[in-house]
């Protein structure tokens, strides 16, 4: 069974979380540089017909009660289904901790790429774009203008860590209904993170291109550390009990 200490699991958790916005907050000032870099990535997406966040923005500030919903989605979900999930595979005993430490890789180095290239999302820039998050729920965003660092666009971790929630329950469900709704959750973030106007098309593309390189090096890594116990050889001596039993 893959059933780690809970208590051990959640001070990780949490002490991992700590450190990882407290890194982000030591990174200075960087806001001239990350409104540069935030219009360096919608001329990119305009360039490759894939400006969808002003056009969903727009559309989704005249219906309030879709605002508010979508807002709500953006601010519970996205921490809401990463502890669901590593609930779920911890009560499951299985794919915990390698689910987990993907996890904690792809935040690593989605942390690094902020710290290289850091990027305002387009609701910063002057675009005409609404924060319907803060419109809707301003006592969420105060918190999180406090604690994170709010240029880190580029790669959307919505979306990574909704991609990665969605093949971690996979691998633990087989209703197909359950399937669905798992497969639903990162389209929906995908949807969200635009209308809110938090995130270019763009860093969704890297977003879960991010997912993808976690797996990979996380399977790679399990392969290494993982060794399968050797053969037996075929010219090994007969045992002397088994020899007994044969004669």
């Amino acid at each position: 069974m893959d059933r780690p200490r809970w208590w051990i699991q959640a001070l990780l958790i949490v002490g991992f979380a700590w450190a990882y916005d407290a890194v982000r907050s030591l990174h200075g000032n960087v806001v001239a540089t990350a409104v540069r870099h935030g219009y360096a990535v919608l001329g990119l997406d305009h360039r490759l017909h894939l400006d969808w966040s002003k056009s969903l923005n727009h559309w989704v500030s005249h219906y309030d009660a879709l605002s508010d919903v979508l807002a709500g989605y953006y601010v519970v979900m996205h921490l809401g289904m990463v502890a669901f999930t590593l609930l779920a595979l911890w009560v499951a005993g299985r794919g915990y901790t390698f689910h987990r430490n993907v996890l904690i890789l792809l935040s690593l180095i989605g942390l690094a790429i902020y710290w290289v290239y850091p990027v305002a999302p387009p609701r910063l820039l002057h675009t005409g774009i609404h924060d319907t998050v803060h419109s809707a729920l301003p006592f969420a965003y105060t918190v999180e203008a406090k604690s994170a660092n709010l240029y880190a666009a580029v790669p959307s971790l919505h979306l990574a860590w909704a991609l990665w929630t969605a093949v971690a329950l996979w691998a633990i469900t087989t209703r197909w209904w359950l399937r669905c709704l798992e497969a639903l959750h990162p389209i929906l973030t995908a949807v969200t993170v635009l209308a809110t106007g938090n995130h270019y098309t763009f860093d969704l593309i890297t977003g879960a291109a991010l997912t993808v390189v976690g797996y990979l090096i996380g399977l790679q890594l399990r392969r290494l550390l993982v060794r399968p116990p050797p053969r037996a050889r075929l010219d090994q001596p007969v045992r002397s009990e088994v020899g007994s039993a044969v004669r």
